[in-house]
């Protein structure tokens, strides 16, 4: 069987003005190794540059059935190139695997969709465009007194023939229209209103867009800086003096807010470089800044559009490469501005470069730890040796990784530079970071030049090194390096990545030496530095686990849903992610973007990791605290105790303790309903059950709402002309990894297996599509197939759900499961399960189109055979997809019930002060 997973996709649509570098990366793995992994889209097919990606979380997952391993290198990379076109086109997307044991996989990814590139430049009126100078500033929730002070010196400018376009990334509307008062009447300030937030790369993107075709120069401005007046008028003259120069760029003080200098050049902690022959430096760290910059309109045809954005990529690097390809870069070696900065921290101003790559080596966290165990008299030798070799380990994974992730942005601005019409002298210095000699000649040329790359290129060659080097021995030898480094490292996965994460900051490690299988067991629901300051606004807090765009699903969507409704009631809202020491702007955008109904609040919302004691949350002695979970119940009620309240609340989507078969997590979820606080449960019978079962009094039941679900506009019509044309689906809620075991994967496939062993889904009529787990196509004893198409957005999951006939979605617990609900309001005719109070007839007052049974195969498989010989009765599905469920958040959780949650939480004041006196 073949297993496989798309991390990153093609986009769906496409309309490319110039060549375009996407790539696509996953993991898949099957009995034997990947021999060629390849990507076809339409007529063209590209290969993967990288096939063998170290995937520690893919055999974490899939151990009980990898047993040859082949899953723990099975990640890829493919580089994809799509070209402009001229009419509308469609090409179909595959993945094509073939495996060193000679079998071959085709796997369907989709379809792209391409369209000619139009042109959105501004149409303006000027009288004089000799020389106009098109200013592109964005804008994002500015300090207005810092903007308007940008505002004004902009205005200031010696070189007057300028217009300025502000592009907004979807500020809170009351920032908007004080951004509008402060640009006033002046009709050289064209304000574009975007709908969507894109974050400033993209912001930037859509601004030069805007740029019109009279423009001669284009200067780049953030929202907060100060220019001074000769900024434009020195800038544009340096070009007119260097007819071939494309881009010039400045020097610029760093003050603080109040204006107070830090330093007086930009260049006080590193050396600048930006002729064309140093092109292969530029490719690896920037010197150039985009607020420093004023380049000719004419490369904006090189330019446009900005490369997708994989790592750290920033559009002022981008732009430095593309005027260094097409011309060349002048430098004015005077400050012609002011950048704000907040705090000393400046970004560009560590000591950049001058430690030398074998004492950056040591100062990873890693060997810090080898040298304190080899100084370490007081353990016995065998259990220093393990100990030093985890820590090498470690430090050998960070080697390995830094090409993969730390390098991204590189890659990414390499590969498209590419694509843009670079002369072969150029593409030798963009290509000198693929090979071991080409980043060779780079340090080589630094070191000469006493240039300064923060050792990047060293770490790039050692990592490429280390690569190879896996290729050729670690992977073949998989098998023993696994026994070998299980027996010094804790088994779970979140162990795991802390100890990925300490190999990264070389600081001291208050916990040298702790069991970190305990270590990983505390953390998780105690231990953090909850400071009350007075400077702190008051917040409604919502602590969860993560934010990952891969499994943003029901419960996550209910837990912002729920915070949007407080912030919908005037609270500032803080997120709080007490599972991730880090998070990445890219998967907080695609969160953002995930739920168009839900944009604006996270848009608004604050989002802080809160992983460890290391990691200080402010509050303010008046904060409330939401748990979404068992730990962070544990952690909202540490929180709460730091305030003057005694209680918190508690969204309840589940009775957790039953996701456990028995330990210590199943306790500790047990223990969370004995702490003091207001429940919200998300649905009706999840509130009985608590009352039934003695957890929370029927007097103390709290609230509880009834999670809305999706609305679709269904015809008979519709229903049938699908039907017509092609086989009828079954759509599975197939969810296999451990972690989601209460969906009962394994029971469903048996129950589907049976069906067909009764006559029923035959292949000819009947296509069974799973949905919620990793891609792969599945076949099971009997021989029926499941195709799995993995996680969906929610625009993809609303246009899946009406193309099928029939549903199947469980749940062991006593949670009804959005899924049943969601895919019979749709019009699909559903089997789910029973569970204790969660009965037929419960799911009978819901929907006629649900059928629930107990949770036995031979039940399953007969309701599954009932339900298919009525999948053509369209009127009765019709009929049925009337749900007795809400499907707006106004019907689901009235106001009223937040404000007795919150009078519950501020009346536990005089309790907690009453026990303080005590």
């Amino acid at each position: 069987m073949l297993y496989y997973s798309i991390d990153k996709m093609l986009p769906k649509k496409a309309s490319p003005g110039n060549p375009m570098v996407y790539a696509v990366k996953g993991w898949v793995f099957s009995d034997s190794r990947a021999a060629r992994i390849q990507v076809v889209v339409g007529d063209s097919v590209f290969d993967a540059t990288d096939k063998t990606i170290y995937r520690p979380d893919v055999l974490a997952d899939y151990l009980h059935i990898d047993r040859k391993l082949n899953s723990l290198f099975s990640g890829f990379r493919v580089p994809v190139v799509i070209e402009p076109v001229s009419n509308i086109e469609e090409r179909d997307v595959y993945l094509e695997v073939t495996f060193q044991n000679g079998i071959t996989g085709r796997i369907e990814l989709g379809t792209l969709t391409l369209s000619p590139y139009t042109s959105r430049e501004l149409d303006i009126q000027t009288s004089d465009d000799t020389g106009l100078v098109t200013i592109c500033m964005t804008t994002y929730n500015p300090d207005l007194e810092q903007f308007r002070r940008q505002v004004e010196s902009i205005r200031s400018q010696e070189y007057r023939n300028w217009i300025c376009i502000v592009s907004d990334d979807c500020s809170k509307i009351s920032c908007r229209k004080q951004i509008l008062e402060i640009l006033g009447n002046d009709e050289r300030f064209i304000f574009i209103d975007n709908e969507d937030n894109v974050g400033f790369y993209h912001n930037f993107e859509r601004c030069l867009e805007r740029v019109p075709k009279e423009a001669q120069f284009v200067a780049l401005a953030d929202q907060d800086d100060y220019w001074y007046p000769n900024k434009l008028s020195l800038s544009v003259k340096a070009l007119l003096e260097h007819e071939c120069s494309k881009l010039v760029y400045c020097d610029m003080r760093i003050v603080k807010r109040d204006g107070s200098l830090i330093y007086d050049s930009y260049w006080v902690k590193r050396k600048n470089y930006y002729r064309n022959k140093d092109l292969d430096l530029l490719v690896i760290a920037n010197t150039v800044t985009g607020a420093a910059s004023v380049f000719r309109a004419d490369i904006l045809r090189d330019i446009l559009p900005f490369p997708p954005r994989n790592g750290d990529i920033y559009h002022d690097q981008w732009i430095a490469m593309i005027a260094s390809m097409r011309g060349g870069i002048e430098y004015i070696d005077e400050p012609l501005y002011d950048y704000v900065q907040s705090d000393n921290n400046v970004i560009g101003h560590t000591n950049f470069g001058s430690k030398p790559f074998i004492e950056a080596i040591m100062e990873l966290r890693p060997m810090q730890e080898v040298r304190k165990l080899v100084k370490d008299k007081n353990r016995p030798l065998k259990v220093k040796s393990k100990l030093i070799l985890r820590e090498l380990y470690a430090n050998m994974v960070s080697l390995y990784n830094f090409n993969h992730l730390n390098a991204e942005h590189i890659v990414t601005l390499a590969e498209n530079a590419e694509q843009r019409g670079a002369t072969p002298e150029m593409l030798k210095l963009i290509r000198r970071y693929r090979s071991v000699r080409g980043l060779w000649k780079v340090h080589r040329k630094v070191s000469r030049g006493k240039e300064t790359l923060n050792n990047i290129e060293l770490w790039m060659l050692v990592s490429l090194l280390v690569n190879r080097l896996t290729g050729t021995f670690v992977i073949p030898m998989r098998r023993w390096v696994r026994r070998l480094t299980q027996s010094t490292y804790a088994t779970s996965v979140a162990s795991q990545g802390a100890t990925d994460r300490m190999s990264l900051t070389a600081v001291e490690n208050p916990t040298y030496g702790v069991d970190h299988y305990v270590l990983e067991y505390k953390r998780k629901f105690m231990g953090r530095r909850f400071v009350v300051s007075t400077e702190a606004p008051r917040r409604v807090n919502l602590l969860i686990s993560q934010i990952d765009p891969q499994n943003f699903f029901g419960g996550y969507i209910g837990m912002f849903n729920l915070a949007k409704k407080f912030y919908e009631l005037g609270y500032l809202i803080r997120i709080l992610m007490t599972d991730q020491s880090e998070f990445s702007k890219e998967n907080l955008d695609q969160i953002k973007n995930h739920d168009g109904r839900l944009k604006t609040f996270l848009t608004d919302a604050e989002f802080q990791t809160c992983y460890s004691f290391e990691q200080e949350v402010k509050i303010s002695e008046s904060d409330i605290f939401i748990a979404t979970s068992w730990w962070t119940a544990h952690l909202a009620s540490e929180a709460t105790n730091e305030t003057i309240y005694s209680k918190f609340i508690y969204l309840a989507q589940d009775y957790e303790p039953i996701f456990y078969e028995n330990g210590t997590y199943k306790v500790l979820a047990e223990n969370s309903y004995r702490l003091d606080y207001y429940p919200i449960f998300s649905t009706d019978i999840l509130q009985q059950y608590f009352v039934q079962s003695g957890i929370v009094s029927p007097l103390n039941a709290g609230s509880y709402f009834k999670n809305p679900i999706l609305r679709f506009e269904l015809s008979e019509q519709q229903m049938v002309r699908p039907s017509k044309r092609r086989k009828k689906k079954l759509l599975f809620y197939a969810r296999p990894q451990p972690h989601n075991s209460r969906n009962l994967y394994a029971l469903g496939c048996l129950a589907i297996d049976r069906a067909r062993e009764l006559g029923g889904f035959s292949e000819e009529e009947w296509e069974i599509i799973g949905i919620g787990g990793d891609k792969s196509t599945q076949v099971l004893p009997s021989g029926i197939r499941i195709k799995h198409i993995g996680k969906l957005n929610m625009d993809d999951y609303e246009e899946l759900l009406p193309q099928h006939n029939l549903g199947l979605a469980l749940m062991d617990s006593p949670h009804p499961s959005l899924l049943p609900i969601e895919m019979a309001s749709a019009g699909l005719l559903v089997v789910t399960n029973t569970y204790g109070i969660k009965t037929a007839e419960y799911f009978r007052q819901i929907s006629s189109n649900i059928s629930a049974v107990p949770p036995d195969i031979e039940s399953l498989a007969h309701a599954l055979l009932k339900q298919s010989t009525e999948a053509e009765h369209y009127k009765q599905r019709l009929a049925g997809s009337d749900v007795n469920w809400p499907h707006e958040w106004s019907e689901a959780l009235p106001d009223n019930e937040l404000f007795k949650a919150i009078r519950e939480v501020e009346e536990s004041m005089q309790l907690a002060v009453a026990t303080a006196e005590e």
